[in-house]
């Protein structure tokens, strides 16, 4: 009779993840509440988010998290940072196995997030879906839609981040899509 090798351990399940974003940072975690530590922890986080899973080259991190003064080992800073919002986003996970969310690609890091994790995501997709039933002469569920998009706010978009160079076109346009949104819901409830 032969024995069977015990199996490794499976690695955690990757947990669900919550960034919002329209008004202070906030972020969940298996719909728990999670602490991001640092003024410069949270922007790279922020930074991640808006690139919707594409890579960003370190250089290109180090220059948007330090425009103006570096630190002396810029490198080693970020790599803190991203060791510290790793351990905040997978808690669960094993100590040197390979991370599902914050991962390392090509020469920079990306944020595998689901499409629907960041508020700001699910506010812009709910705008247009309600467009397109505005468009299609469905003015109760384009307002149903509008309203609670309008109901992810919870202050300025990318509050504490918009003046950042890297940020302020997305807040902007955030902004701007707030204020469209408001005017569908005026047109919408007529």
């Amino acid at each position: 009779m032969t024995q069977r090798q015990p199996q490794p351990p499976q690695p955690p399940t990757p947990p669900s993840v919550r960034i919002d974003l329209l008004g202070p940072l906030e972020v969940r975690v298996d719909g728990r509440p999670v602490e991001i530590r640092g003024r410069l922890t949270r922007a790279l986080l922020v930074r991640l988010v808006l690139e919707r899973g594409r890579p960003v080259p370190t250089p290109r991190l180090v220059s948007d998290l330090w425009p103006d003064h570096r630190p002396t080992d810029p490198h080693e800073a970020m790599h803190s940072f991203v060791y510290a919002l790793r351990r905040a986003l997978e808690p669960a996970r094993v100590p040197r196995s390979a991370p599902t969310l914050l991962v390392s690609e090509h020469a920079g890091y990306a944020l595998r997030l689901g499409e629907d994790a960041a508020d700001a995501w699910r506010f812009e997709a709910a705008v247009q879906e309600a467009t397109r039933a505005l468009g299609a002469d469905r003015g109760v569920e384009a307002v149903r839609r509008l309203e609670a998009a309008l109901a992810l706010w919870r202050g300025p978009a990318l509050d504490g981040f918009a003046s950042r160079a890297w940020a302020s076109r997305e807040s902007a346009r955030l902004e701007t899509l707030r204020e469209l949104a408001q005017e569908c819901l005026r047109e919408g409830a007529r």
